[in-house]
């Protein structure tokens, strides 16, 4: 599969729809066989699939699942990923293996799009300014 050749991210869902951020691009339609709610949710999976399929790309990372106390699983970025952070990084990074430690997430996708958006406004952000 060559990467280059999908649509530029973010994708966003737009009424059954799943688009470029400048809802110019229609990437998938999710209506017409099925209910508006059923689209709806469709796109928006797909929209965060896809999202997350791009932060993965671009960071090398994957989500793990691992146990809470007390039963049930969440989903979290592993602590060895953060860890390649700092040394890809230095010390702007260091807050970033916390933040893995404790941010629990329901599903893979989230997990990735949310560490994605503490990294760019918590680290890179701060090496931005900093440089």
């Amino acid at each position: 599969m060559n990467l280059e050749q999908l649509t530029p991210e973010p994708w966003v869902a737009a009424e059954g729809q799943v688009a470029d951020a400048t809802l110019d691009t229609r990437v998938a339609e999710c209506s017409g066989m099925v209910d508006d709610e059923t689209a709806l949710a469709n796109s928006e999976f797909i929209a965060l699939a896809r999202n997350a399929f791009a932060v993965m790309m671009r960071r090398g990372w994957y989500a793990e699942q691992f146990s809470l106390l007390g039963g049930g699983f969440a989903w979290r970025i592993p602590l060895n990923v953060a860890n390649d952070m700092i040394r890809q990084q230095g010390a702007n990074a260091a807050q970033f293996v916390r933040y893995a430690d404790i941010a629990k997430w329901s599903d893979p996708f989230t997990a990735l799009l949310e560490a994605d958006r503490w990294y760019k406004e918590n680290v890179e952000a701060l090496a931005h300014v900093q440089g």
